[in-house]
């Protein structure tokens, strides 16, 4: 009875040796975390109209980096730049929602105005929300190590490696009529001059609703309430 106990003693610090290993081992190098759902990585059937007013469908494929647009139509497939593109839209099966791209002037570099694909968010009378998808990594340190070897508790990463998490963020512009573009950060104090002309309205909105500007929908609802506090 005695012997037993002692092999079950042992084969349990075995045990949680072999575990803090494993643990030990998986944490001395980086991690990545995979990318969230990026829709230029996919196909999808849509329909693309060029600038000379024809249209197409089929199914297409888009690389916002190199502003082109892949489309497999019976004719067969085609590569199309975002100079011969107007639009193309397409049912995202994914999110479960009508997306719709637009080609319009903007200084990508070098303050030379290029076409270049835009996601049009939410269309307003006066002022739009367009925007762009872009893969953004953050690196952060795990949970600390705390616990000892055969202690209770969580054994985290004791050597306090960091992770590497690449997620989408959608890079927002707000829209004139006039064309002028201009690209949007999150800071609520560019809003003050974006929404000059119901700046004091625009305030007091953020203060109750307390939006978060990095949302595309939390700006979209702020554009709602200024086009009707503008009616």
């Amino acid at each position: 009875m005695k012997k037993s106990i002692i092999n079950f003693v042992f084969n349990l610090i075995i045990t949680k040796k072999s575990i803090f290993f494993v643990i030990l081992v998986l944490n001395i190098f980086p991690q990545k975390i995979q990318a969230q759902y990026l829709a230029e990585d996919n196909w999808h059937f849509g329909k693309v109209l060029l600038d000379t007013g024809d249209s197409l469908s089929g199914n297409l494929k888009f690389n916002l980096k190199e502003e082109l647009l892949m489309l497999n139509a019976p004719q067969g497939l085609q590569t199309l730049s975002s100079r011969k593109v107007a639009m193309f839209s397409f049912y995202d099966t994914k999110l479960k929602r009508d997306r719709q791209f637009y080609s319009f002037m903007y200084p990508k570099t070098n303050n030379y105005k290029t076409p270049c694909f835009f996601e049009v968010l939410h269309h307003g009378e006066k002022i739009s929300l367009v925007g762009r998808e872009v893969l953004v990594q953050t690196t952060i340190n795990n949970r600390p190590y705390y616990g000892g070897m055969y202690g209770s508790g969580y054994y985290g990463n004791p050597m306090n490696i960091p992770q590497t998490i690449t997620s989408v963020k959608m890079e927002m512009y707000f829209l004139y009529n006039s064309g002028k573009m201009k690209s949007f950060n999150g800071n609520k104090n560019e809003l003050y001059t974006i929404f000059a002309d119901a700046q004091s309205q625009i305030k007091t909105y953020i203060k109750d609703r307390k939006p978060n500007l990095e949302k595309p929908d939390d700006i979209k609802q702020m554009l709602v309430f200024y086009h009707n506090a503008k009616k």
